[in-house]
């Protein structure tokens, strides 16, 4: 896909030319940019769907389309301020692409597998009994929390389970 969008598809958005986006015939989908708000598109899809998309200045000469909520969901100043945000945090080094999967990746991580990743290094740092007494106290204590998602324990819970 070329860098420059071509003069057709940057338009002054409103809410009346997102509601009256469309494809041409025998497309599959179309990208109309903002003409107020640098980066900020409207992604067209044959089927009807609408999302939102920016496309963050170029960072090592790499271009990717982020998607940040639909059409249906954020209305036309969600968006550009939702864009704007986005489009700054890329200005200041943060990469999109990197936060959302960062984000994904700490949902992901549960007691269980931090618990898994956990065991060899205190093994290699504490005395035998030591370590016998952590491994009983997270694998046997805490194996009601194992699936749950670390970042949503608390303290407490935690505790209630030990004592």
């Amino acid at each position: 896909m070329a860098r420059r969008a071509l003069t057709e598809n940057v338009v002054k958005l409103t809410r009346q030319a997102v509601t009256d986006a469309r494809v041409e015939p025998g497309q599959g989908e179309r990208t109309v940019w903002d003409a107020e708000v640098r980066g900020l598109g409207l992604r067209v899809r044959a089927s009807g769907s609408k999302t939102w998309v920016i496309r963050p200045p170029r960072s090592g000469g790499r271009s990717k389309l982020f998607t940040f909520g639909t059409a249906d969901t954020l209305s036309l100043a969600q968006a550009r301020q939702g864009a704007l945000s986005r489009l700054a945090q890329a200005q200041l080094g943060d990469d999109p692409h990197e936060v959302r999967k960062a984000a994904r990746a700490a949902a992901r991580a549960t007691l269980g597998t931090l618990i898994k990743d956990y065991l060899p290094v205190a093994k290699a740092r504490l005395k035998p009994r030591s370590y016998e007494n952590v491994e009983r106290a997270l694998e046997r204590q805490l194996v009601k929390l194992h699936e749950r998602p670390a970042s949503e324990l608390t303290r407490s819970e935690i505790y209630k389970e030990l004592v």
